[in-house]
C-alpha cells in the first residue's frame, strides 16, 4: 500500500452502490486508487455523473469504481478472498502501518489488537491499533474486521461502517469468511475422493 500521508491534488469521485449484506454503500477513488468505503456520502469529491473533469483521468478513476464494486461482489459472494484494487488511503504513518499488517491477516482469520501491537513495537501500543483500525475508511478492503479483542471479543468496527451494523456487521462477515472456507475445504475434499 502506497504509504502518502496527504491528500492527492486530482479530484475525487464517489459512486452509490448497492450490496448484498451491506446495502447502500458509497465508493470515492482519485486516480491513484480507492479512497473510502462508506454507507454515508464522502464529504469531499464528486459525483460520478457530476464530474467535468478531464475525460482520461475520469476513465481511470471509473475503472477503479468498476473493479471495487466488481470485487465487493465477488467478496460478499463468496468468490473472492483477497482485493486487487489500487487502495489510496490518507491516514499518518502510524496508521499506514496498521492497516498494512490488517491486510496480512488471513481471509476467515482473526488477530488481536495486542497482536498487531507486538508486531509494531509492543503491547503498549494496543489502544493506538484499535484507534487506527477504527479510522480506516477503507473498511472489507482494508480487513479491520478481523481485529478482534483479546480472547476473541468482537471490538468496534470502523466508523465509517456504524450505521450499517459496526459490531453485528463485523461478526457477520467474519461467519461469512469462515463459512466460504469450510465450503471451499470440503469441495475440494469431495474432489479428491471422486478421483
Amino acid at each position: 500500500m502506497k504509504r502518502d500521508t496527504k491528500t492527492s491534488t486530482s479530484f475525487a469521485v464517489f459512486r452509490l452502490i448497492h450490496l448484498p449484506l451491506l446495502g447502500p454503500m458509497y465508493l470515492e477513488a482519485e486516480e491513484r486508487g480507492l479512497l473510502s468505503f462508506a454507507s454515508s456520502a464522502p464529504e469531499s469529491g464528486e459525483k460520478e455523473q457530476d464530474t467535468a473533469a478531464q475525460k482520461e483521468d475520469l476513465k481511470k478513476i471509473c475503472a477503479i469504481l468498476d473493479q471495487a464494486e466488481a470485487e465487493l461482489v465477488q467478496y460478499l459472494e463468496g468468490r473472492r478472498t483477497v482485493f486487487t484494487v489500487p487502495l489510496a488511503p490518507v491516514g499518518t504513518a502510524f496508521q499506514h502501518k496498521v492497516w498494512d499488517e490488517l491486510l496480512h491477516i488471513p481471509y476467515g482469520s482473526t488477530m488481536t489488537y495486542g497482536e498487531v501491537a507486538q508486531k509494531l513495537g509492543g503491547l503498549h501500543l494496543a489502544r493506538a491499533v484499535g484507534h487506527a483500525a477504527s479510522c480506516n475508511r477503507l473498511p472489507v478492503f482494508i480487513p479491520c474486521h478481523r481485529l478482534t479483542g483479546k480472547g476473541g471479543l468482537l471490538g468496534g468496527f470502523s466508523m465509517y461502517c456504524q450505521d450499517i451494523g459496526g459490531t453485528e456487521l463485523k461478526k457477520r462477515l467474519l461467519a461469512m469468511e469462515q463459512m466460504t472456507l469450510k465450503q471451499t475445504a470440503a469441495e475440494q475434499e469431495e474432489a479428491l475422493l471422486s478421483d
